[in-house]
């Protein structure tokens, strides 16, 4: 078997192997908008486990609540981003 190309393949690897150890530092999963209703402030999250160690509420709470537009605690409204 003849390998050609060798050295490009070599490149090819390192950078592979960089981007591989990029990703792993980013996280996945999606923002949340969260909407204080008696203020009108809105701050975006980079999560939902941000949201319920800010606001106290279980990630099944916010889907569900931004899912169907109803408020938390008369106050908060979510948006997923």
């Amino acid at each position: 078997m003849e390998l050609e190309n060798t050295e490009k393949n070599i490149i090819s690897l390192l950078e592979l192997s960089q981007i591989v150890e990029e990703l792993r530092e980013i996280r996945i999963g999606f923002g949340v908008r969260v909407t204080d209703v008696t203020t009108g402030e809105v701050t975006d999250y980079a999560s939902m486990q941000a949201v319920s160690r800010a606001i106290g509420i279980d990630n099944k709470g916010i889907k569900d609540k931004s899912s169907t537009g109803k408020l938390y605690k008369k106050r908060f409204k979510f948006e997923c981003l």
